[in-house]
């Protein structure tokens, strides 16, 4: 994709985080993904909740914790 178009500008690639954040939450049973400041909560759609925490507030920082929790084997 980079040949054909270039670098992903930072917007496009929080997108595309997004849209993957989504489909792998789904295959975990994941109802909603939160955040305040660089604190993750995770509901399942049982009720049960997760709490992560990010590096820093950064969008990236957060993005990069999700993403690295559901591409894990936990739960």
């Amino acid at each position: 994709m980079i040949d054909r178009f270039g670098k992903l500008d930072a917007f496009t690639k929080q997108f595309l985080d997004i849209i993957l954040i989504k489909i792998l939450a789904a295959k975990k049973n994941i109802s909603y993904i939160s955040n305040y400041n660089e604190n993750i909560t995770i509901t399942y759609e049982s009720g049960e909740k997760l709490y992560l925490k990010a590096p820093s507030r950064d969008d990236d920082d957060i993005l990069k914790t999700v993403l690295e929790f559901l591409r894990s084997d936990e739960k």
